[in-house]
């Protein structure tokens, strides 16, 4: 018992240590250069620099922003150098040879925040600003979307405590399979242990869940955040596992020999 609690705790830690990482595993997986090209856009479009902001334009989009509409854009957006801004998330998809990347950026300001999102098309092998949209948050927002045990019932704390005991789960039944004496697809096998099907995802904000038939998720566990939205945490049959361990005494009875 104190070792799984042991357990737990590491993985508890490990779960805060994504949490306050969350930064920078989003800046790691950015694409680059279209997040510096994003920043310019959002840049040039809040500082009112309308000539440099049309230059980066997509020319279908460049048409429509003329001086009067950017600036009418430009006049709900709070004034003043922000106090200090980050890229918070970033979404890109291919179809039909074009790719289409949002990235967002907060920007803090003394007493307001900030997000803003720029919606960028390569065509060609030519990336281009096709969509600026920015809207306000409030502390209050933000705060809504974190991680925090507070208020939380039990189906939610049913949910945290799977999502830390099932990876842990699929995890030692890997170990049992790879100590396991030689059986024919044991590599195979090995894989298959991690695999969960079937996921149950919940908004831990809300509690609201929603169940996804056709999923699969290794470690049978996720937890995910999408800029300031609420956390979502999800589990899975561990299917791999269970299945290895019902079949674990016939996989393991003598077989001719096989090279790993």
């Amino acid at each position: 018992m104190v070792r799984m609690m042991r357990w737990m705790g590491a993985v508890l830690l490990a779960l805060c240590m994504v949490g306050c990482n969350q930064d920078a595993l989003v800046a790691k997986f950015a694409p680059h250069p279209q997040s510096e090209m994003a920043k310019k856009a959002l840049d040039d479009w809040h500082a009112g620099r309308n000539d440099a902001l049309r230059a980066e334009m997509d020319p279908a989009f460049r048409d429509q922003a003329s001086d009067s509409a950017l600036t009418r854009m430009t006049d709900q957006l709070p004034k003043g150098e922000p106090d200090e801004s980050k890229l918070v998330g970033s979404k890109f998809f291919s179809r039909d040879g074009q790719t289409r990347y949002d990235i967002t950026y907060e920007y803090r300001f003394a007493e307001r925040r900030m997000l803003a999102t720029a919606t960028l098309m390569t065509r060609d092998g030519k990336t281009a600003v096709v969509g600026l949209h920015a809207w306000m948050i409030t502390a209050e927002q933000e705060q809504a979307g974190a991680f925090t045990l507070t208020g939380k019932g039990p189906a939610q704390l049913a949910m945290l405590f799977l999502a830390i005991v099932l990876p842990l789960f699929c995890l030692v039944v890997f170990v049992i399979c790879v100590r396991t004496p030689k059986f024919r697809w044991k590599r195979t096998w090995a894989v298959f242990t991690l695999v969960g099907a079937m996921t149950l995802r919940m908004n831990w904000a809300t509690g609201d869940i929603r169940l996804y038939p056709l999923s699969f998720q290794f470690f049978s566990a996720s937890a995910f955040r999408d800029g300031y939205n609420p956390w979502v945490i999800g589990i899975s049959f561990p299917l791999g596992a269970v299945l290895f361990l019902l079949r674990r005494r016939r996989l393991s009875s003598p077989v001719p020999p096989e090279t790993l």
